[in-house]
């Protein structure tokens, strides 16, 4: 993302003895380690002495005047669907960081994408383009940001998430029409838990799990409801699982 150098969110930016360019670079140290290693490395391939505050408030001031620009500009930038039917999919999950003011906070990731014709090449699905919204607090924003983005998108969604109860809420609600599904990798933690029950956690257990997730992946949920049920209980716990 550009901004003009006469943009007046770039005039507010902290810094007045820097140039744009240096600003420019600076920014680019910040995002991409530490703070206190970027000084450093701003003064070996910059020859400028500067502190790990200063690039965070530049870092930081420069993250906020691209948040307002987004805001105000933000839709999907691809081309209107051409046929009603066509699946808008929507990607949604989190990650725990640790931040220097709150300890561990979740960071919240979402996806969305097209799937058109002619994106399956030899079996492979491709997507030429997504449009991402991240996150750092609470869900409200976040879903908010979302909502944006997809208020465009009359055509039928499916979400893939990981199951929070936030995200089952926020789907029931503002897009009751939707198809939820859970994620390949939730859906095998669930599985690892209850064969542990079932098995332990030894070999008979991995081998199990691999081969429940090789169903689950190419034949599909009714195909592993079916193997589920034909299974034997090894112990009082697994039955009531």
């Amino acid at each position: 993302m550009e901004i003009a150098n006469d943009h007046v969110y770039v005039k507010d930016l902290e810094g007045p003895k820097l140039s744009g360019l240096l600003k420019e670079k600076l920014v680019y140290i910040g995002q991409l380690d530490t703070y206190e290693r970027g000084s450093q490395i701003a003064k070996k391939l910059l020859n400028v002495d500067t502190n790990d505050t200063a690039i965070y408030r530049l870092t930081d001031r420069t993250g906020e005047v691209c948040s307002s620009l987004l805001s105000e500009h933000q839709s999907l930038e691809t081309e209107a669907p051409k046929g009603e039917d066509e699946v808008i999919n929507i990607e949604v999950d989190g990650s725990m960081i640790l931040t220097r003011e709150d300890s561990w906070r979740e960071v919240k990731l979402g996806r969305i994408f097209r799937m058109s014709p002619g994106q399956d090449i030899d079996n492979q699905i491709y997507m030429s383009e997504s449009e991402y919204v991240a996150h750092l607090g609470s869900h409200k924003i976040f879903r908010a940001k979302m909502d944006r983005l997809l208020s465009c998108c009359p055509n039928k969604k499916v979400f893939i998430n990981d199951g929070a109860k936030w995200i089952e809420k926020w789907i029931a609600e503002h897009y009751p029409d939707a198809v939820q599904i859970l994620d390949f990798f939730h859906a095998m933690k669930h599985i690892s838990e209850y064969l542990e029950v079932q098995y332990g956690v030894g070999q008979q257990k991995k081998d199990m799990s691999e081969y429940w997730g090789h169903i689950l992946k190419t034949e599909g949920v009714a195909e592993l409801k079916k193997t589920s049920q034909e299974r034997t209980c090894q112990n009082k716990e697994s039955k009531t699982s």
